[in-house]
């Protein structure tokens, strides 16, 4: 945090000393490290919480399926009774489950996803349709 608030500071200087001698247009410095914990706090509440929370729920529902299948074939190689039809019939109905969720599983996290970047454009729009002329030169 301190290296990041030193780069500021010394951006700042140079933005001062730019507009000192007049220049309009100042180069700029991109941040570099890990992504703080509170931009992912803004997307999941632009997302909304209860959304946030069905997406988290039905990914771990359709990766459990997965597992399961996954699962039950590896005991269906070690049984003593691979000819046994029970074998197909769980292992058909697990991969079943794992089809059946992968549309809704995909299209929910898609429409959640699209849902925070609109509600994030906007109010990033609005801020910006709004700043003072000052903020454009």
């Amino acid at each position: 945090w301190a290296h990041a608030r030193q780069l500021r500071e010394m951006e700042d200087a140079e933005t001062r000393e730019d507009t000192r001698r007049g220049k309009l247009v100042h180069a700029e410095h991109r941040q570099e490290g890990v992504v703080p914990w509170r931009v992912y706090g803004r997307y999941i509440a632009a997302m909304g919480v209860a959304l946030c929370l069905s997406v988290e729920v039905i990914l771990l529902m359709g990766q459990a399926c997965w597992v399961a299948s996954d699962w039950w074939l590896a005991m269906w190689a070690r049984s003593d009774t691979q000819s046994d039809w029970k074998w197909v019939w769980v292992y058909g109905l697990l991969v079943g489950l794992v089809l059946s969720l992968a549309t809704p599983r995909s299209g929910l996290f898609f429409w959640a996803a699209v849902r925070a970047a609109t509600s994030l454009h906007d109010a990033m729009a609005i801020r910006v349709m709004r700043a003072p002329m000052s903020f454009f030169h």
